[in-house]
């Protein structure tokens, strides 16, 4: 699929014989190590492990197509055991702005897997959403999504249930010299055939993730950074468990950006 948006958005430059050609990221693997820090039913310290392949971008003068990562795998692990905490993959997350009229639309991709320490299992997740771009420089960039989110999980030995989620998002990145981030917040409003009036309540978030290069030879650099969340979730409570969750990390990122344009 991404290998087709190239061949479609080269073609569709080709057709302006004054239009420069697109220019084209390509990131072919980032890995994350972090060592975390999760307050939800207990104080725990975790390590995670974070694999992202096939991300990039591709940008004409009209249009900018990206993924952080078509292929996204996370896993946890308790800091003192080992035992296994969390496991999910995303497949096929990827994003398409129309920059002259400042909109797009968002694939947030398939994902699978468990997260112990949310108590929930056999996840399935998938939504798409539109995009509005509030700001977009050289070094900052604002987005607003909103859109539809179809969530699937067991809570600890429950049955399976089903979600159908209304979810809107602020999402800012910035690059700035050797320091670069991300800070997103989020509301999630569960919905059924009466409306907004889906079981639990309303959720919240928010995350913020800011490090600094530390090591760049050719495409290769090396980030060094923190980072912290919050999350609010009512739902929680009919299974017993806190609404409330706060974690914060200490990371380290090796990635891999190739520019071909």
């Amino acid at each position: 699929m991404f290998i087709a948006l190239i061949a479609l958005l080269t073609w569709g430059s080709s057709i302006d014989a004054h239009a420069a050609g697109p220019m084209i990221e390509v990131d072919p693997i980032d890995a994350t190590g972090a060592f975390e820090f999760d307050w939800f039913s207990c104080p725990c310290f975790r390590w995670t492990v974070q694999v992202k392949g096939m991300g990039g971008m591709i940008e004409t003068k009209d249009f900018l197509i990206s993924s952080d990562a078509l292929v996204n795998f996370i896993t946890k692990m308790t800091a003192g055991n080992g035992d296994q905490t969390a496991q999910l993959v995303t497949l096929g997350a990827m994003e398409a702005l129309w920059k002259g009229g400042h909109i797009g639309v968002g694939f947030d991709g398939v994902t699978v897997g468990d997260n112990v320490d949310m108590a929930y299992n056999d996840i399935l997740k998938t939504g798409l959403y539109a995009i509005i771009n509030i700001l977009r420089t050289g070094s900052v960039k604002l987005d607003v999504h909103t859109g539809y989110d179809f969530e699937q999980m067991s809570i600890n030995t429950a049955p399976a249930q089903q979600f159908n989620e209304w979810v809107s998002a602020a999402v800012m990145d910035w690059h700035t010299g050797i320091w670069s981030g991300r800070l997103t917040a989020q509301v999630v409003m569960p919905f059924d055939s009466n409306g907004l009036s889906g079981p639990g309540g309303w959720s919240y978030g928010a995350d913020l993730s800011t490090g600094f290069r530390v090591l760049k030879i050719s495409d290769i650099a090396m980030t060094l950074g923190l980072g912290g969340g919050v999350s609010y979730d009512p739902f929680r409570q009919d299974f017993g468990l806190e609404p409330l969750s706060v974690s914060g990390r200490v990371f380290m990122e090796l990635s891999w950006v190739d520019h071909i344009n």
